[in-house]
């Protein structure tokens, strides 16, 4: 909690890969925390184990308003379950979906560089920049969700 708060100071954004388990250390963690993200995937087992770890959260006091989820590795064709799935057991939306990517993530990892230098095309790239853009700034990102929207086939015919 002390590394925290001095990096709290110095940084405006500081991002911590937070415990795996609940307990007192992790408690300090996720009371600093302005936003907390529960990272999953959209299996059964981690659907459960997600939501027995917000139930717990919640008993013990936490905000829960500050917490968000987020499906890793998100793909149609890979998974029986759909984020409506997570989100009717959770009873809370899914924050951001960050689709399946693998071969570019894996050549990021194992070859030490950025996403950036490897795909920087790639839509777990964009997806990824497209979440830091939601938590920054809600606004600009809705505003630019909405302009996608509006910049289809359509919208180019009509000259919008």
């Amino acid at each position: 909690a002390a590394v925290l708060n001095v990096l709290t100071d110095m940084f405006e954004y500081v991002v911590c890969d937070g415990p795996l388990r609940f307990d007192v250390s992790s408690r300090a963690i996720l009371d600093m925390a302005d936003m907390t993200f529960i990272v999953m995937h959209l299996v059964v087992t981690w659907v459960r184990n997600v939501d027995r770890f917000i139930r717990e959260l919640g008993s013990q006091g936490y905000n829960l308003d500050r917490l968000h989820v987020v499906i890793n590795r998100y793909g149609k064709d890979y998974s029986t379950l759909h984020p409506e799935d997570a989100e009717q057991t959770l009873n809370r939306k899914i924050f951001w979906l960050v689709p399946n990517d693998w071969k570019f993530v894996s050549n990021s990892i194992n070859m030490g560089q950025p996403l950036l230098m490897i795909a920087p095309k790639s839509k777990v790239r964009e997806s990824i920049q497209g979440l830091a853009l939601k938590i920054h700034d809600p606004q600009a990102y809705q505003q630019k969700a909405d302009g996608e929207v509006k910049s289809g086939l359509l919208a180019k015919v009509l000259g919008r």
